[in-house]
């Protein structure tokens, strides 16, 4: 054989075997991996979900789904997905979508929260940064300890109170009963007033 011909038929051989692994992904089912996020996009589903668990086809998995990607703290169903649509998500997307529903959820710099596993108080500070050890997956701030994600459930934001709401709290008509009130939510209100 010459070599112009042998050359050309490495190209087609390598063409053709690329071919073949194409269709078979397409007829594949993926195997799903406790622990890592993945993305869905075909006509009928659309999500991005990390497994928790993952047994007979059956996962349970969190994260974000449907047209207006709803954030879901658990679900479980059998793994019907259209296949050809499933994909492992990259970091740079779970860590996009994950920052997006902090910030929606009104995590910032400043706010007090309670961890969701061990109702611990922290105030936020710092960047929002995923935090990952083994399959337990969480998103916290940089320069917070406290967890704002724990595989799936987010902290509680502590709601501050109002000038207006901590006024109608000290309203009653003793010196000491003020007094009490203001050293009760004297945090409160030096928070209230730094934010003017």
């Amino acid at each position: 054989m010459n070599e112009e011909l042998t050359k050309e038929l490495n190209l087609l051989q390598e063409k053709f075997n690329k071919e073949i692994e194409d269709v078979k992904k397409k007829y594949e089912k993926p195997i799903f991996e406790v622990g890592k996020w993945y993305k869905i996009n075909s006509e009928r589903h659309t999500g991005l979900f990390n497994i928790t668990k993952y047994y007979n086809e059956i996962i349970t998995a969190y994260g974000f789904g449907g047209d207006d990607m709803e954030w879901y703290n658990e679900c479980e169903g059998w793994a019907y997905y259209d296949y050809n649509y499933v994909v492992l998500a990259t970091p740079e997307e779970v860590e996009a979508a994950l920052t997006n529903e902090a910030v929606k959820r009104g995590f910032k710099e400043g706010v007090r929260f309670k961890t969701p596993c061990s109702n611990t108080e922290y105030i936020a500070k710092g960047n929002i940064i995923i935090w990952q050890n083994g399959n337990t997956f969480g998103l916290r701030l940089s320069d917070s300890y406290g967890l704002i994600l724990d595989n799936g459930k987010w902290a509680e934001i502590i709601k501050e109170n109002t000038l207006d709401e901590i006024a109608n709290k000290l309203s009653y008509t003793t010196a000491a009963d003020i007094k009490h009130k203001l050293l009760k939510y004297k945090e409160e209100i030096i928070n209230a007033l730094n934010k003017l």
